[in-house]
């Protein structure tokens, strides 16, 4: 792991950027997926944006507010 995320100060930054990037990419697939039910899914494009877009702002928070410790 120390590879992919880099290192021991680095880590938690990079995972936190992993994670914002998948979410965003999953959302965006999730606009663009085609159904011709809207009853097939069980998740609408807008639950789900309802249910990341508050991971997003905490991922955000997280990785702007990190290092205003007096670092």
């Amino acid at each position: 792991m120390r590879r992919f995320f880099g290192n021991r100060a680095n880590a938690p930054f990079n995972i936190s950027g992993f994670l914002l990037i998948v979410l965003l990419l999953s959302g965006i697939v999730m606009i663009f997926l085609p159904y011709e039910d809207p009853n097939a899914l069980s998740v609408t494009p807008k639950e789900y944006w309802e249910i990341i877009v508050p991971l997003v702002t905490l991922i955000l928070g997280y990785m702007f507010g990190e290092r205003s410790n007096g670092d």
